[in-house]
């Protein structure tokens, strides 16, 4: 169910794109300083996170990269397809291997010392998003704060690394059996604002984005639980992002241009 849940909103997000692409309409001489045009927008972006229900006790802060792919109306629509990797290093919940310890409280490697183990978050998170602009400020009409909604998918799991590869059980396939593999639908709301420069040379955004993910277990067997791992899970992730925006838009004569 969740590859089909991906490969959905992967297949929305090519979509998206082809649309947006093929349906943009010719600003003509109108200019970016006294109009608002429409626009295709790529963002490479930076976010800053800090989990919140279930999902805090499992880890603590994260970051996470990625781009958004954006098309804005004339009319200060934000119509957004974006995907996001997240990677922290706090990880709270280490119960998993809880029976793999000795006496001492050590995992011991085949040579009989202490393994070094370490945890890390992995996760990705793939939206769609529709946002609107609230209030117009800035050097031009396309400048604003702006709100939204989003809808998409949430996956995270417990990355379990034997540095050395000395402790056999938690090598290849086998460090899955306790990884706590975790996704599921997830919504967001946004607040942001976006800068276009007159000239175009200076496009960013700024946005602090919550969202709620109803996600399950997605393993058919945890070895620490003997059984499978299906609970169900409501998490929030809080976002502080910040990218930058490269535009396409089409002038007169028909041609397009990238700034």
């Amino acid at each position: 169910m969740a590859q089909n849940i991906r490969l959905s909103m992967r297949s929305s997000l090519l979509s998206l794109m082809l649309l947006v692409v093929f349906s943009q309409g010719v600003n003509g001489q109108k200019s970016m300083r006294d109009s608002s045009i429409a626009l295709v927008m790529f963002s490479p972006q930076f976010k800053v996170q800090l989990p919140g229900a279930e999902l805090a006790d499992r880890y603590g802060w994260s970051s996470s990269i990625g781009a958004q792919f954006t098309y804005k109306t004339k009319s200060n629509f934000l119509i957004g397809a974006e995907a996001s990797f997240i990677f922290g290093t706090v990880v709270k919940e280490d119960s998993m291997l809880n029976y793999l310890l000795n006496s001492n409280g050590n995992i011991v490697d085949v040579n009989g010392f202490a393994g070094d183990v370490v945890l890390d978050q992995r996760a990705f998170d793939l939206q769609l998003s529709l946002s609107k602009y609230i209030l117009e400020v800035g050097p031009n009409p396309n400048c604003g704060f702006y709100a939204g909604l989003g809808i998409g998918y949430l996956q995270h799991k417990i990355r379990i690394r034997d540095l050395a590869d000395k402790v056999p059980l938690l090598q290849g396939d086998y460090v899955k059996g306790y990884d706590r593999l975790t996704g599921g639908l997830a919504i967001s709301e946004r607040l942001g604002y976006r800068y276009f420069a007159n000239n175009r040379r200076v496009n960013f955004y700024i946005e602090l984005e919550a969202m709620q993910g109803l996600t399950r277990g997605l393993r058919s067997y945890q070895f620490d639980l003997r059984a499978p791992y299906t609970s169900r899970h409501f998490d929030a992730l809080y976002s502080l992002k910040i990218g930058w925006t490269f535009t396409m838009y089409k002038r007169a004569g028909d041609n397009f241009y990238f700034d």
